[in-house]
């Protein structure tokens, strides 16, 4: 049976919630956060007036920077 691996979607606050726990010292804040969601930088959905991104994607983003504009560049 092929295994099935959910994208761990949290809402920003739980993500930088995370981030504050491996990093307490990290300058990453809330408002950083949403605008790389408006900005379309990391992988989201909207419910209602809540936002969930995809915390892997956050994480990848903060340690790889902007590969996107990166790849949309070189095409």
């Amino acid at each position: 049976m092929e295994q099935t691996t959910l994208k761990k979607m949290r809402t920003i606050k739980q993500a930088l919630s995370f981030i504050k726990e491996l990093d307490p010292d990290s300058v990453i804040s809330e408002w950083w956060i949403r605008k790389l969601v408006e900005t379309n930088q990391v992988d989201y959905f909207k419910s209602g007036n809540k936002t969930y991104l995809d915390l892997d994607d956050l994480i990848n983003y903060i340690n790889n920077g902007n590969r996107k504009v990166v790849e949309e560049v070189c095409m």
